[in-house]
């Protein structure tokens, strides 16, 4: 895509340069990262996949690796995902036999979408 900024042809985040050589046409163009990788853009050629580290995978738009079953942040990330990427327990066969682990009490109500990172749950109230 063109860069008003720059007037050059950039990448978008999640994207990398690529070549392609046909007979007919030579051209640079931009490609898609792979599910576990990602890539922050950038100027057509320079831009890169890279791989994401072990127990992570890319978000959504494969701007950035996140940690598999992490929730840091206000609807997953960024691209406002809303669902764990390797979330297999939960179906709709399974609902009918889960059950609370733990309560809390709070002096009002919460109306928030709770954050989990490191093993702590995080939510404003």
């Amino acid at each position: 895509m063109l860069n008003d900024a720059t007037r050059r042809c950039d990448c978008a985040f999640g994207y990398r340069g690529a070549a392609s050589r046909s007979r007919a046409n030579r051209h640079m163009g931009c490609s898609r990262c792979s599910s576990r990788q990602s890539s922050p853009g950038g100027e057509l050629g320079r831009a890169k996949c890279s791989a994401c580290a072990r127990g992570e995978v890319s978000n959504a738009d494969r701007s950035a690796c996140v940690a598999k079953n992490s929730w840091p942040a206000w609807s997953v990330d960024d691209t406002n995902r809303r669902w764990a990427v390797d979330e297999k327990r939960i179906t709709p066969a399974s609902v009918a036999r889960f059950a609370p682990k733990w309560t809390f009490e709070t002096d009002g109500d919460v109306s928030a979408t709770p954050a989990l990172a490191k093993g702590r749950l995080y939510f404003p109230w």
